[in-house]
């Protein structure tokens, strides 16, 4: 007996196989399109970089902040997500007002030792799996 025929003892295409199809196994796989392309959205990695907690107090823009404590990338297409320079940031302000003007880019890089600063002046939702797990080795 080969497939055919016991397709042809069970019912090739009745009703009961065309219900299953329409009511059980098509809804059951319009989620999987969700599940799929989540994993995009919530892993998704912001634009980040050190945080700097010396220089929270000092009234200077986000841009300024970065451009004098983060080094440039080697290709340079912006600022590094993992490095700063090495600076003791709290004798670099006077009365939160900066005496830095310009980074010297001999200056030692280190990791960032204070978290990271994420870009969140998208559209994209503030809170996703890396902010939250980096945000946890942080702390």
């Amino acid at each position: 007996m080969d497939l055919d025929e016991i397709l042809h003892e069970v019912g090739a295409n009745g009703k009961y196989q065309t219900l299953m199809l329409w009511f059980v196994f098509l809804p059951a796989h319009l989620t999987f399109g969700c599940h799929a392309f989540s994993q995009l959205f919530m892993t998704w990695t912001p634009d980040h970089w050190c945080q700097i907690p010396e220089l929270a107090a000092a009234n200077l823009s986000e841009h300024l902040i970065r451009h004098l404590t983060i080094p440039p990338e080697s290709t340079g297409t912006g600022y590094s997500r993992c490095t700063m320079y090495r600076l003791d940031y709290s004798i670099r302000t006077d009365h939160n007002t900066i005496i830095l003007k310009e980074p010297n880019t001999n200056w030692t890089n280190v990791t960032c030792t204070s978290g990271w600063i994420y870009n969140t002046s998208g559209n994209w939702d503030r809170d996703t799996a890396v902010t939250k797990v980096c945000l946890l080795f942080v702390l």
